[in-house]
């Protein structure tokens, strides 16, 4: 362990001195790597926040990408109560008479009453049909109705009844019911009763019921049926109450029926969806742009830059961005070509922030809705484009994440150059230590010899001797 003296010998403050030395050495090199610690951090941290932003924005693009979700159809119906609907982008504007005759129903088929609950239904198989589902459960001898119904909903392969039970003033009846509407869903029971007669009302008998021609020992309660509606006076049957395939892009779905009436199904280009999916890339622009002039700034007074003051990689992606906004879209059939003429404008006074003229816009949309879609979502679209140049710097490994590597590669550089210069120091300090000790010792030395010199001196014979005066 290093001595440290305290400059006896010389008078010499040594530890005092030692540390100007040494900090006179450590601190420029420090001041200097402080300086370019802080500065890669800081572009670490806003490449950060430009990435966040970037892919803020490509999301907003994902919309305006793909025509089918960027051009949105609205349905209304002039009566709810009878039917809603909804439309995609393959839809064509109109309006249609619709008239609901009947909605599709499910089979419902009741027993007669079992006065005693607790009592056996007789034994055998029923085997149920509805539908293109089939399935059987086997009955036991001693098993009462609550068993039955139990075996029908737990059997596995049951895909198309529900079996309840009703409480009646004379006693409990089954009640079956099909899971699907429409007249494909009629439900059938063949029996076959152990006591030999499977249609008798007796034992399992009880339960019989032939779906298509409506006959057996169970009473139908409700007709296995379809909807029946008229569209411009053609009629359509569906099976279901949610008609998916009459009118092409359009979803109708039934909740009443109403016969001889009709009302009108309208189907027209949703404006105002579109011009919220047009405002919500608009607003990201700007937000990106914000970020972008806040790191690239520049105060002329003070001198003091932004994080990213004339850096490459910022200066190209926001040209390359900028570009694509203003430039005209190839392969555009139809009036317009471009988003100054869609009314999307540029506010110079705002630091080119994007501005929305929805009039404009809107008044567009309903001259031709193609070609609007088309200058965002074609090969050479606004926003085709845009997501091809974002992901160069979103994606994983991309641009920015390169960046960002070289970066920490340097902050590790860093560290590593701080440690190197710590263990110098160490060494010098050691090493004028030594020396500074090595040189108090001497002069103690010498002292010593001096004094000692001095009293051997006052020995001396003549040391005592005047010299006469003249």
């Amino acid at each position: 362990m290093e001595i440290r003296s305290t400059g006896l010998g010389s008078g010499i403050d040594i530890n005092g001195t030692v540390k100007k030395i040494v900090d006179a050495e450590a601190v420029p090199q420090r001041k200097r790597l402080d300086k370019q610690e802080a500065s890669v951090q800081s572009t670490v941290s806003s490449l950060g926040s430009l990435k966040g932003a970037l892919s803020g924005f490509e999301s907003a693009l994902k919309d305006l990408a793909d025509a089918d979700k960027f051009t949105s159809r609205k349905a209304s119906s002039s009566n709810t109560d009878i039917f809603t609907a909804t439309a995609d982008a393959t839809s064509i504007p109109g309006s249609y008479r619709i008239e609901v005759e009947q909605l599709a129903t499910a089979h419902k088929l009741q027993s007669t009453d079992f006065g005693d609950a607790d009592g056996a239904l007789g034994s055998g198989t029923l085997s149920f049909s509805s539908g293109e589902n089939s399935f059987s459960i086997a009955v036991g001898a001693g098993q009462n109705i609550e068993d039955v119904r139990n075996a029908i909903n737990n059997a596995s392969d049951n895909k198309s009844v529900n079996a309840t039970i009703i409480n009646t003033d004379a006693g409990k009846r089954l009640i079956f019911t099909a899971k699907n509407t429409g007249e494909e869903a009629r439900i059938s029971i063949s029996v076959t009763d152990n006591d030999g007669n499977n249609t008798d009302n007796q034992g399992l008998s009880r339960l019989q019921f032939d779906g298509a021609n409506q006959t057996g020992q169970m009473v139908q309660t409700t007709a296995a049926q379809n909807a029946r509606v008229l569209i411009d006076g053609a009629l359509v049957t569906s099976k279901e109450n949610i008609l998916t395939s009459a009118i092409t892009g359009v979803k109708i779905a039934l909740d009443g029926a109403e016969d001889d009436k009709e009302y009108i199904l309208s189907i027209s280009q949703d404006s105002l969806q579109m011009e919220g999916k047009v405002k919500k890339f608009i607003d990201s622009y700007n937000t990106l742009l914000d970020l972008t002039n806040k790191l690239t700034s520049y105060d002329a007074k003070t001198g003091k830059t932004g994080a990213m003051f004339g850096d490459s990689m910022l200066r190209t992606v926001t040209t390359q961005i900028r570009r694509v906004i203003t430039d005209k879209v190839d392969g555009v059939s139809g009036q317009y070509s471009s988003l100054a003429e869609l009314g999307v404008k540029t506010n110079r006074e705002k630091g080119g922030k994007l501005e929305l003229d929805t009039t404009k816009f809107n008044k567009a949309v309903t001259a031709d809705p193609g070609s609007v879609a088309q200058i965002f979502s074609n090969k050479d679209g606004v926003a085709t484009r845009l997501t091809s140049v974002l992901k160069n710097y979103t994606k994983y490994e991309g641009i920015i994440d390169g960046r960002t590597t070289s970066l920490n590669k340097q902050l590790e550089k860093i560290t590593e150059e701080r440690v190197d210069i710590s263990r110098r120091l160490k060494d010098l300090e050691s090493r004028l230590y030594k020396q500074f000790n090595a040189m108090d010792r001497n002069v103690a030395r010498f002292k010593n010899l001096s004094t000692y010199l001095a009293e051997q001196l006052k020995l001396l014979p003549f040391a005592k001797t005047t010299v006469a005066k003249r």
